[in-house]
């Protein structure tokens, strides 16, 4: 059997963004876990829980990054995603901070 690796997870309509690119540079891609994205696409948290996975085979691992990060896309790991949800907080907390400046 071919071990498949995940590359990205995200929503469905990202993950399937990515797919798209991938398989337009010759990379075959695939969905993993798409049905929850799909009926229940509020689940999908930053951390990644109910996320839409692509995975590629471990042989174009390689190829599947370099393509993404021509596209300034990276590997999704925990440390980057909880990084996105850490500046959505830093600005909601900024906003927060403004508005009640102003009052």
């Amino acid at each position: 059997m071919r071990e498949l690796i995940e590359v990205y997870f995200g929503t469905s309509i990202d993950s399937g963004y990515v797919k798209s690119m991938l398989e337009m540079n010759g990379i075959k891609a695939y969905l993993k876990d798409e049905g929850m994205g799909v009926i229940a696409p509020w689940y999908v948290t930053p951390a990644g829980v109910g996320a839409v996975k692509v995975v590629v085979l471990g042989s174009q691992f390689e190829k599947a990054i370099q393509i993404m990060r021509s596209y300034s896309l990276g590997p999704t790991v925990l440390c980057s995603t909880l990084s996105r949800a850490l500046r959505c907080g830093l600005v909601v907390l900024l906003l927060m901070i403004l508005a009640i400046g102003a009052a």
